[in-house]
């Protein structure tokens, strides 16, 4: 005790150090553990790295795969010119022949509408109703607006073409800072990349299924690359005025009558004369049926089988033009 005493300060250090060395080594312990999984997880992402690393060397077989590439993207882009036309560049107008080819375009598909007899909404601009009114556009907005009048121009003359009863509403995707504040326009853009422009419409009309099978045979077959996206199609209310191709509810069919064959017996004296036989002159005959077409105009109480009575469609495309893109 006495040492104790003399060596205090001594005493107290080494029981100091001992604390602090125990503490280190249960650091280190429980530090252990963690360490080991950050070195496998760093193990595993150098292997990864390089396994991505290996045979990408520029070596003559790699050179030899990537031009084998290119030249099957450029046979690719070949073949698909041939389907999908390629955009040509916008021409270069003023404000005043903007107008009047705006007012010509439209002058035109109304024309084209009335002799279709396609009905259309009143004063229907498609979709370029604050064009109409104005003379002064925003820079750079007529080289965008040319290539939506133009397709509006085709999807329209296919619908007229199809002669639907009637165009209800014709939707573009803005373009310009004019573009805004009418139910003319949709959600979305115009898709412009590496490959092609693709510009997405909507148009909403009433027709029957005659009508919507030939507007699809005539997406397929236009010579803009338009495809369907989607077909939204709803039973038709409201007035369903007069218009082409089927403007007119169809007339019922109904069944001609079937009249049962009348045939001449031989009478006993008759089959006694011919000694009993069955001569040919004197045999049954039976008469060739007539038949008769049933008027149309039904009695009192009588009731006609309809065979076919369509109802009228309300149908509403999501369209997409696409074009390949000319600086490539």
């Amino acid at each position: 005790m006495a040492w104790i005493k003399k060596n205090l300060v001594f005493v107290i250090s080494a029981a100091a150090a001992l604390v602090l060395l125990g503490v280190a080594v249960w650091l280190w312990l429980s530090n252990m553990s963690r360490d080991t999984a950050i070195q496998e997880e760093l193990n595993q992402e150098l292997a990864n790295w390089q396994q991505l690393n290996a045979g990408a060397f520029p070596n003559d077989e790699n050179i030899k795969a990537a031009k084998n590439e290119q030249e099957r993207l450029r046979q690719f882009r070949k073949e698909a010119a041939s389907v999908i036309p390629v955009a040509s560049a916008a021409p270069k107008l003023s404000d005043q022949a903007f107008v009047n080819m705006l007012g010509n375009t439209i002058a035109g598909l109304r024309t084209k509408a009335e002799q279709s007899g396609v009905s259309l909404p009143e004063q229907f601009d498609f979709t370029f109703s604050a064009q109409r009114r104005s003379l002064n556009f925003p820079a750079g907005s007529i080289e965008n607006w040319v290539p939506q009048l133009n397709d509006i121009e085709a999807i329209c003359n296919i619908l007229f073409a199809a002669r639907v009863n009637a165009l209800d509403s014709v939707q573009r995707v803005p373009v310009s800072p004019q573009d805004t504040g009418t139910g003319e326009f949709m959600g979305g853009t115009v898709v412009s990349n590496q490959f092609g422009i693709f510009a997405p419409y909507q148009v909403g009309f009433r027709g029957f299924s005659g009508e919507l099978a030939a507007v699809l045979e005539a997406f397929q077959r236009a010579t803009n690359f338009i495809v369907v996206k989607s077909v939204f199609v709803v039973p038709a209310t409201g007035e369903f005025g007069s218009g082409g191709g089927g403007g007119a509810m169809p007339t019922p069919i109904y069944y001609a009558p079937r009249p049962q064959a009348q045939q001449r017996t031989v009478s006993p004296m008759e089959f006694d004369l011919a000694g009993g036989k069955d001569s040919g002159a004197r045999r049954p005959v039976a008469q060739q049926p007539v038949y008769q077409q049933r008027p149309r105009t039904t009695t009192p109480g009588s009731v006609a089988e309809t065979v076919l009575s369509e109802q009228p469609l309300q149908v509403t495309l999501l369209l997409e033009v696409v074009k390949l893109n000319r600086t490539q």
